[in-house]
């Protein structure tokens, strides 16, 4: 055996016609290494030949004649040793018919397959089954009038959009003003107030919308009257969307508790086996969803970890809502109960001033009678001296006037 892998006859020095094996000595010009040569008398060659051509799957040779001209041989004599080249052929037709029956089983299959179903290879046109309903669908979904009139995609769902916003900006609004009332309390309660028709138009108007949507979001959770849990999900997204986005820290997926993660993937089995029982999917013969993007819906497909979370955000928003009002309610109280002190002190006020001044009145009044009395007593004492000196005059008038008339009449 050489160092280069490659054997070759080296004939004697004494010129015997047996050969002999030994080591390759290199000569001025080294043969092909597909070639093994012998220069002795013999005169013996014979070249390795190329590997038996490989023949198409579904196209097996009518004889082993044709055989023998379109494949070569794998290994040519030429030697004047007749028993090799018998060898050789008889070789080259085994492996020949070795082929020829591996072709015509690869060729028996594949009509039978075409006999049961004459589309069975047609890849392309299967994947167009799938998908066609889907197309159509899209495109009636575009075009409602078969695309007689061309109509913008995009446009009625931006208006729509636009109105919703204008509809939230004009709710946000009206909070806004109504909290401004509510922390005036009774600020400017004795002011005279004006509201306007269209206040009030346009306040009804969002009530009305109001409860609208929140009957409709009632028929949406009656998960009673659906067919299936689409409306649920569709519901749980939408309420995520109409959510305030909070933006957290990058977490490590190791992080994750391994029954977060469990809990997912039952979950996500659950929603695969509900769809293909729907029939919401397309399966191959290995029970595998052909296009996994017909497990997602509109808008943001969230996980249950993801819903939670958001769950209790909103929970904690409600929460602080509710102890914010609470807060501002007992401001308001407080608020309330300082007015009502305040108005009770200057009532308390009012009456003891008021009641002073009944009891000064009541004073002067007293004094002024007290005088009064003092000067009548000194008035009728007074007038008693005089009274009775006048009494005295009167009655020595009189009777002087008696002792007068006796007199007279004896007279």
């Amino acid at each position: 055996m050489a160092s280069n892998g490659s054997l070759r006859n080296v004939s004697s020095k004494s010129g015997s016609a047996l050969p002999k094996y030994g080591l390759i000595v290199k000569g001025k010009k080294d043969p092909p290494a597909n070639t093994i040569a012998n220069t002795g008398a013999s005169g013996t060659k014979f070249t390795l030949g190329k590997k038996l051509s490989r023949a198409k799957v579904f196209e097996a040779p009518d004889s082993d004649s044709d055989q023998e001209q379109e494949d070569e041989s794998i290994t040519s004599f030429s030697a004047s040793a007749g028993g090799r080249t018998d060898e050789q052929k008889r070789v080259n037709k085994e492996l020949r018919a070795v082929q020829a029956q591996r072709s015509r089983l690869a060729e028996e299959e594949h009509k039978k397959a075409l006999e049961e179903d004459p589309s069975v290879f047609d890849y392309d046109a299967v994947y167009d089954d799938l998908k066609r309903a889907e197309l159509e669908k899209k495109k009636s979904k575009d075009n409602p009038d078969g695309g007689i009139v061309k109509k913008p995609r995009y446009m009625a769902a931006l208006i729509k959009a636009s109105a919703k916003r204008k509809i939230e900006l004009e709710r946000a609004e009206l909070r806004k003003v109504q909290r401004e009332r509510e922390e005036e309390g009774e600020q400017f309660g004795d002011k005279e107030k004006f509201v306007t028709g269209a206040y009030k138009q346009q306040v009804a108007e969002l009530k009305r919308i109001e409860e609208e949507e929140k009957r409709r979001e009632a028929l949406e959770r009656d998960v009673t009257k659906g067919g299936d849990m689409t409306a649920f999900y569709r519901d749980i997204l939408n309420q995520s969307d109409r959510d305030p986005l909070v933006i957290n820290p990058k977490t490590n997926k190791d992080d994750t508790p391994q029954e977060e993660v469990e809990e997912m993937d039952i979950q996500d089995d659950t929603l695969k086996k509900e769809a293909i029982r729907k029939g919401l999917v397309q399966l191959n013969d290995s029970e595998e969803v052909v296009d996994k993007r017909q497990l997602l819906s509109g808008g943001l497909n969230l996980t249950s970890r993801t819903v939670k979370r958001q769950a209790q955000e909103r929970e904690e928003r409600e929460r602080e809502a509710r102890q914010y009002a609470a807060k501002k309610a007992e401001e308001e109280r407080a608020r309330l109960m300082e007015r009502r002190a305040a108005k009770e002190q200057q009532a308390r006020a009012r009456e003891l001033v008021l009641r002073q001044q009944q009891e000064k009145e009541e004073e002067d009044r007293k004094r002024k009678e007290r005088e009064q009395e003092e000067l009548a007593r000194k008035l009728a004492r007074k007038t008693t001296d005089e009274t009775v000196s006048d009494a005295r005059a009167r009655y020595l008038a009189r009777k002087k006037a008696q002792a007068q008339q006796p007199e007279e009449d004896s007279d």
